[in-house]
């Protein structure tokens, strides 16, 4: 907004009237902030993302907000995996080191691999493409950030109710 450009929604590059002050600035941050906040939007995407919504960059913003999810499942843990491998070791259904229920039955299994699911996807969907084609080639507008940021923020709730499994954790350690 300082430079005097602005992304639209048809993924073309458009002049605007620019920012002056970082009072202008925190406005256009306001109202995407808004947005987020009116969808609910777990804290841990506004942490990972502030300077992006600042930009209004939502190629990052989308990118910022799915490395947060790994983060936190680093720092959960204790394990230094990364992408596929992170998810698939922390949610392996016969030695789950990440749980929220017991397991007991089919629709805990179905809920408990449904995360897995969605936490794969995020790697697919919001950070894998962006880490590897260049950022002028994005697609990204304001309703599919906000899109992927719903799912990565039920993520994150879901993670909230989450807890570690220390027999599983302490047996991959010591693998």
């Amino acid at each position: 907004s300082f430079y005097g450009y602005e992304l639209h929604d048809d993924g073309k590059v458009h002049m605007i009237k620019s920012s002056v002050t970082k009072t202008q600035a925190n406005e256009r941050y306001d109202l995407l902030k808004t947005k987020l906040i009116e969808r609910n939007i777990h804290p841990q995407i506004l942490k990972f993302c502030t300077q992006d919504i600042v930009n209004e960059d939502y190629f990052s913003i989308i990118l910022e907000a799915s490395k947060s999810i790994y983060d936190r499942i680093r720092n959960l843990t204790g394990i230094n995996l990364d992408g596929n491998t992170l998810i698939n070791t922390c949610f392996n259904i016969r030695s789950p080191i990440i749980i929220f229920n017991m397991l007991k039955d089919e629709t805990e299994k179905n809920l408990y691999n449904g995360l897995k699911n969605i936490l794969l996807s995020i790697g697919q969907i919001g950070r894998n493409p962006k880490a590897h084609t260049p950022k002028i080639y994005s697609y990204d507008n304001l309703d599919n950030c906000l899109d992927i940021l719903n799912l990565i923020s039920f993520a994150h709730k879901m993670l909230d109710q989450c807890y570690i499994n220390q027999y599983a954790l302490e047996k991959f350690f010591n693998s």
